[in-house]
């Protein structure tokens, strides 16, 4: 089976309680990952808190530098617009992304779904991104949950394409360090979020 037929997922990183795992998206010669971790002394709050805040998201999660509200159907739906912080020699991309957050308290479990959507800028909007390129494909999951012995377990899935002069094998490169990146910044900042 060719590179763009990978069903099943191979591991990438593989340390105690955090596992990367890398398969090629539908069709594509760009990897998706799928980050599996289990975390202690931390509470599902303040992983709620955390990701309701999307403004401070720059401040954790790899690559990202800012996000900007477009449009907020309420604070757990809305639409936004991701800049990432791509090194020279490539330019800074833009996304645009419509994000869902869930929580059930009553059963410990939290979900997060981001994907890729060509949503109308304003012209404001569009002067304010023109120097930047645009992403052509985005998909993000989060599955985080607490398990009956007081740990959480976090799923994190994700693909991105950045489109214009970065190749697939030049995402791909990156793509088993990224999500670790992220969790470990992600956790340094959680207590903030009691």
């Amino acid at each position: 089976m060719g590179a763009t037929g990978q069903t099943t997922w191979t591991v990438a990183y593989n340390k105690p309680n955090v596992k990367v795992e890398t398969k090629y998206y539908k069709n594509t010669k760009i990897k998706t990952f799928r980050l599996t971790a289990m975390v202690t002394n931390h509470t599902m709050d303040e992983f709620y808190n955390l990701l309701l805040d999307v403004n401070k998201m720059g401040d954790w999660y790899d690559k990202i530098n800012r996000i900007d509200v477009l449009k907020e159907t309420s604070n757990t739906d809305a639409v936004y617009a991701i800049i990432y912080d791509m090194p020279f020699p490539f330019e800074d991309r833009m996304c645009t992304v419509k994000a869902t957050i869930e929580y059930y308290k009553s059963t410990q479990k939290i979900y997060v779904k981001t994907n890729h959507i060509n949503y109308p800028l304003s012209k404001i909007e569009a002067k304010k991104y023109a120097s930047m390129s645009r992403v052509e494909g985005l998909d993000s999951y989060w599955s985080i949950s607490k398990n009956t012995n007081g740990t959480i377990s976090l799923i994190h899935e994700g693909y991105m394409n950045p489109g214009g002069n970065i190749t697939a094998s030049m995402v791909n490169m990156g793509i088993e360090y990224g999500p670790v990146k992220t969790l470990e910044s992600m956790l340094k900042i959680l207590p903030k979020y009691k």
